[in-house]
């Protein structure tokens, strides 16, 4: 479900999915509709093995030792994704490079300590949030 709201996938929208579920294959495989159900998973573009070769162009989750691999063309435009990501990213930045001015200011020495440290704790979440979308442009990227 994160992967399906990280690429704003249509929740009723049954998608295609690999799975490597290593011992646990024969066990997913007999559960096959179950997973196919609570996902909304195409049952005709599912792929259970113990073991798969990553895809091109496929966002992955891991879940416990079973890696689900996602194709990416079957659920967003890849090019409308970069750029939405690319214009996520730039926002981020810049909110980064305020915040970096405003700690490197005379603020941090002025401003009560714990209007510094939400200060502090923002840009740290938004260097976390930066690194995501790096993350996702360079799967993108490779894809």
């Amino acid at each position: 479900r994160n992967l399906r709201a990280e690429y704003d996938v249509t929740p009723g929208r049954r998608i295609g999915a690999l799975i490597a579920a290593g011992g646990a294959a024969a066990a997913m495989e007999s559960q096959r509709s179950v997973l196919s159900s609570l996902a909304k998973l195409d049952p005709a573009q599912l792929v259970i093995a113990p073991a798969l070769e990553p895809p091109a162009q496929a966002a992955s989750v891991i879940v416990g030792e079973a890696i689900c691999y996602l194709p990416l063309a079957d659920l967003v435009d890849l090019e409308a994704e970069r750029e939405r990501l690319q214009k996520a990213l730039a926002e981020v930045e810049g909110r980064i490079a305020r915040s970096q001015s405003l700690l490197a200011s005379d603020f941090a020495a002025k401003a009560p300590e714990q209007v510094v440290q939400r200060e502090r704790d923002k840009l740290a979440d938004l260097q976390v949030e930066e690194a995501t979308l790096r993350e996702r442009l360079a799967d993108l990227h490779n894809s």
